[in-house]
């Protein structure tokens, strides 16, 4: 197995303004077999988020989000990294599917550990610029979605919604422990609201060395309209909630 993390945060604080800025990158695989079986992705992740927000009341600012989220490499059959000659069909590409969250809004920011943001006017927009990909679908019952949530046969679906976002971050034992933890919580108006899509993404990071720390991370995800692989069949699919853990070795560099 092998893989790799790597995570950019470039924030800036005022009297009266924030501006948050992260981007994370993550790409891993494993291989099951021997030498002649292709790599299997455990984690294809490319994620941009910037919040701007502006004091009007004590602990409370007008703001705006901007969230993306995909992938850098193609994906071939269940989750692989090549076509294997042809045996795996293309199931995701580069860039495709993305999802695109623009979240304008009221952020309680409690401390520097701990802020919510909560919009009632959001928007999220999912992307499959490739029109293979974006034909495909899975069925549940009478159910009918695209094979990532969308509408089948168009590059571009467009929710409206609600989100609740809260996110933890704080360092502990002598600044030796790091954890951020965030929470998404989204409901499409559009669409059987009462089915909330929810994400929790969760990093602790352990220093071992002035530079370097063993990192733990965990995510969590669930969509109604997204099916998942139940067990080792990968035609065997339903509604479950997605994990993944990872942990790396990682250098930090503040600037």
């Amino acid at each position: 197995s092998w893989g790799g993390l790597i995570t950019v945060f470039v924030n800036k604080t005022r009297k009266k303004t924030i501006w948050d800025n992260s981007l994370m990158m993550q790409v891993s695989g494993l291989r099951t077999g021997d030498k002649t079986e292709p790599y299997v992705k455990t984690a294809d992740i490319l994620q941009f988020n910037t919040l701007f927000g502006r004091k009007i009341h004590k602990k409370l600012y007008l703001a705006g989000m901007l969230n993306v989220q995909t992938q850098l490499l193609p994906t071939y059959g269940t989750g692989y990294f090549e076509s294997n000659n042809n045996e795996f069909t293309p199931t995701a590409d580069a860039f495709s599917p993305a999802t695109i969250k623009v979240l304008p809004g009221i952020l309680w920011r409690k401390n520097t550990n701990f802020k919510m943001l909560l919009s009632v006017i959001s928007t999220k927009l999912i992307v499959v610029a490739n029109n293979n990909l974006a034909a495909q679908t899975d069925s549940l019952g009478n159910e009918i979605v695209g094979l990532f949530g969308n509408t089948p046969n168009q590059n571009i679906t467009q929710q409206f919604g609600a989100e609740l976002r809260g996110e933890f971050t704080k360092k502990m034992f002598k600044d030796k422990v790091l954890v951020c933890s965030i929470v998404d919580l989204y409901a499409n108006y559009l669409d059987k609201p009462e089915n909330i899509a929810f994400e929790w993404n969760t990093t602790i990071d352990f220093i071992i060395f002035k530079n370097i720390s063993v990192n733990i991370k965990s995510d969590w995800y669930y969509d109604h309209n997204v099916l998942t692989q139940i067990g080792g069949n990968p035609n065997d699919l339903g509604r479950r909630m997605f994990i993944r853990n990872a942990a790396f070795i990682k250098y930090n560099l503040v600037f």
